[in-house]
Parts: C-alpha cells; structure tokens; sequence
C-alpha cells in the first residue's frame, strides 16, 4: 500500500480491482489486498464489504448488466 501526505493528512492509496464475471453477471469492485471481511447487504443483489475496522474493502453487484441497464433508462 502507498501512503502520500496531502494538505497536512495521510491520504492512502490502494489498488482497486474490479472484476465481472459474464456468466453470472456478477460485478466486483475490491480495493486494496484480499482480507477478512464482513459483508453486509445494502439491497437486492447489492453487498458492501468492511474489514473489521469498518473500512470498506469492496462491493459486489449481482445480475449487474440487468440493473445497469435499468439504470441507463432513468
């Protein structure tokens, strides 16, 4: 993990990965190195991902292209 200093606070820099696998439309948007973590639904085919600090760490989206498109049509 790179850490920088900026105005005066620690500001860090972390590595996203972000992953869709086509077959089972699914999304995931992780930040930083893999970890324990607890994930907590947020809605419907939506999960946060929060190490045990409460940091969030990642997303997973379910039946991504289908809300995506909805979304897209708003």
């Amino acid at each position: 993990m790179e850490e920088r200093a900026k105005g005066g606070k620690e500001e860090r820099v972390k590595k996203v990965n972000i992953c869709y696998d086509e077959e089972g439309d699914i999304l995931e948007i992780l930040f930083g190195e893999p970890q324990e973590e607890i994930s907590e639904e947020l809605d419907d085919d939506v999960v946060l991902h929060k190490n045990f600090e409460g940091e969030i760490v990642g997303l997973t989206i379910l039946n991504f292209k289908k809300r995506f498109k909805q979304a897209t049509k708003l």
